[in-house]
């Protein structure tokens, strides 16, 4: 069955602009966007990964935000389709972004790499836990498939490069301190596993966005009377993760 995913929006704080429904499969099975090697037929074409992207206008500020919405791939033996999805989804927002500012390639790549007021936001269930490729591809901007020794028995091309950099640069988390101090451990919570794997990221070198707040963990102790959710006041097995950013005018 096909996934699905959602954007909603305050119309009194946003004005929609654009959205764009994404299947991901279609592109990996596309000779335009990618070459038909035996591994992405196998591993990226057939996967029911969609995502959405949303255009937004700011009303108080007329800023515009780009909000992008998936849920990766499950499985843990697929940690090259989840980064692939990812690469793709980094890509597609580009192009978003190119579209919206009506920017030649050139100019598209120097509005990523710098401030100028561009404000983008990836979130979801990208499945992939913080020591994962995704990961380091998002918080370090690249990732080297031939160094990753789960990633580099897949062949994907003599087109795409062995090291993959996202045209954002790098993806920051209102949570990535949080994770990486070990004082927010799980995003999902069921009996056999409890790991994070749901992000918030925004770019990096906005200069438009200021962090104010994060939704924090859940009480040890509340969790020590369940062993796995949902419960009567969690419908989900995975935590809700919430940031509030200003943009500044």
């Amino acid at each position: 069955m096909m996934d699905g995913v959602s954007i909603f929006v305050n119309r009194k704080k946003f004005n929609i602009i654009n959205y764009e429904q994404i299947d991901l499969a279609q592109f990996f099975a596309s000779k335009h966007y990618f070459e038909q090697t035996p591994d992405l037929e196998k591993r990226l074409a057939s996967r029911n990964t969609v995502a959405v992207i949303a255009v937004l206008e700011h009303i108080p500020t007329k800023a515009t935000v780009f909000v992008s919405n998936t849920h990766l791939y499950w499985s843990p033996k697929h940690p090259d389709v989840k980064l692939m999805q990812t690469f793709l989804l980094t890509q597609l927002l580009k192009r978003a972004v190119q579209r919206q500012f009506k920017l030649s390639e050139e100019e598209t790549e120097e509005i990523l790499k710098g401030g100028h007021n561009l404000n983008v936001f990836m979130v979801g269930d990208f499945n992939s836990a913080p020591d994962s490729p995704v990961y380091r591809f998002l918080t370090q901007g690249k990732v080297d498939m031939k160094q990753e020794k789960e990633i580099s028995q897949f062949n994907y091309g003599s087109q795409l490069p062995s090291a993959l950099s996202t045209p954002f640069d790098q993806f920051n988390s209102p949570y990535k301190a949080l994770f990486e101090e070990d004082k927010f451990l799980k995003t999902t919570y069921t009996q056999k596993f409890k790991r994070i794997i749901d992000y918030i990221w925004f770019n990096k070198s906005s200069d438009q966005l200021e962090l104010i707040k994060v939704l924090g963990d859940i009480e040890s102790q509340y969790l020590e009377h369940y062993p796995g959710f949902p419960n009567p006041e969690f419908p989900s097995d995975h935590f809700p993760i919430l940031a509030e950013f200003e943009l500044k005018a």
